[in-house]
């Protein structure tokens, strides 16, 4: 028999309205519920089902994280059904849930697909936002934008493009303007000078010279100027047997707060993402709270789509929303890929509190959204082939997503 409760999130503090199926009608049962973060806090309630089955009570629940709720029929020594449930603060209350990918290439660049299969890909992946980021190419990213909106995919996407110099790279997401082709301008070239100008008396740390630092920190401008946010790409990427990236750069964009995110986690090797966690960690007991993000930075359908992504927790499922997300530190990075670069398990590096929530969504709620996103990215697929898919069919798929994230999480979206 197949038991289902819902919500499966809850408020801390706040009085919630439980309802469980499928058990006995007309018949008793015990409640025994439990926090995991200290299991001798045990409660037990008695609760009837009603003529359909339905357990329905109310609960307020005192501790943060995640409960298991036990259902007994009497007399019985096993459970009926054993449920999880996890309690938020209200710091995180009425948050969407969404896993993102902001470092995607295709054939503007050294990809090898248009945006559009990109995007496809992505909704089949169980992804909710990306941003096409191809090297020093903004257009890449609005032709996606525009490409998904037309096959009416219900899938987020952020106009995006990698600033690649020879030691560094920067992620421009969201902003309203191309950086590169702005660097190329006379206007551009005018601003970089005149950062390299301001910069000669400002205190630069370890020896860092104005030269070296003017240019990423007028790129990092640009993309602010432009309503972007910079997030620094693959910090710990080996390239031609060395850093690709200066750590001066870092920590000096870090220490003035320029930069808005860090790709924490990506497509390098096993060893070089450690080094990135250890990284951030220290930036941590140095007192600097860096938002992060987990990047495929895939290059094709088949390469590295999946194995790195962000969490995400949106006050609200836009373009805007998921920025803001980013800003305020509402992100987590996870990856998939072990030591040898095998599929070995899920790893979630972030705030704690959104850490622990983001394993209770991996394992409770996430299989039921992937789902349903593989039944949209097929009828994407088939309007590519040239098949006519009536509005019905994407309507009841977003439907079905709209209902999953009110049952499962109380979140409704209009």
């Amino acid at each position: 028999m197949r038991y289902s409760i819902s919500p499966q999130v809850a408020v801390l503090g706040r009085e919630t309205t439980l309802e469980a199926k499928t058990f006995a009608p007309d018949a008793p049962y015990l409640l025994s519920a439990f926090p995991t973060r200290c299991r001798q806090r045990v409660w037990q309630r008695e609760l009837r089902a009603d003529a359909q089955g339905r357990l329905c009570w109310r609960e307020m629940f005192t501790e943060p994280g995640e409960y298991l709720l036990d259902l007994f029929a009497l007399d019985a020594r096993r459970p009926a059904a054993t449920f999880s449930l996890y309690v938020l603060p209200e710091s995180l209350a009425g948050l969407w849930p969404l896993r993102g990918d902001f470092h995607l290439h295709t054939y503007y660049s050294d990809g090898r697909q248009p945006p559009v299969e990109m995007a496809v890909r992505a909704r089949e992946l169980g992804l909710d936002v990306i941003a096409i980021t191809d090297h020093n190419r903004y257009t890449p990213s609005l032709e996606a934008i525009a490409h998904v909106r037309r096959l009416g995919l219900p899938l987020i996407c952020l106009p995006g493009e990698e600033v690649s110099f020879g030691n560094w790279h920067m992620l421009s997401l969201g902003a309203s303007a191309a950086i590169w082709d702005r660097y190329n301008d006379a206007q551009g070239q005018a601003e970089v000078a005149a950062q390299e100008t301001g910069l000669e008396t400002a205190s630069l740390r370890e020896e860092l010279t104005a030269t070296e630092y003017a240019l990423i920190k007028w790129a990092v401008g640009a993309i602010h100027r432009a309503g972007g946010l910079a997030c620094l790409a693959h910090p710990y990427w080996v390239c031609d047997r060395g850093r690709h990236l200066d750590r001066r750069f870092y920590d000096q964009l870090v220490a003035e707060r320029e930069i808005d995110a860090v790709e924490l986690l990506g497509d390098v090797d096993y060893p070089d993402n450690l080094l990135s966690i250890a990284h951030y960690q220290e930036l941590l007991y140095r007192g600097y709270r860096l938002p992060v993000l987990g990047n495929s930075d895939a290059h094709h359908v088949a390469h590295t789509f999946g194995h790195h992504w962000t969490l995400l927790l949106v006050a609200e499922p836009t373009a805007a929303g998921v920025l803001q997300a980013i800003q305020e530190g509402h992100s987590a990075a996870c990856t998939s890929v072990g030591p040898q670069g095998e599929r070995d398990g899920l790893r979630i590096y972030g705030p704690l509190e959104l850490v622990e929530y983001a394993y209770f969504l991996a394992r409770e709620f996430f299989p039921a959204h992937d789902a349903l996103c593989q039944q949209e990215a097929a009828l994407g697929y088939a309007t590519l082939r040239g098949e006519t898919i009536l509005p019905e069919a994407w309507a009841q798929c977003q439907q079905e997503m709209k209902d999953l994230y009110q049952r499962a999480l109380g979140l409704i979206r209009g």
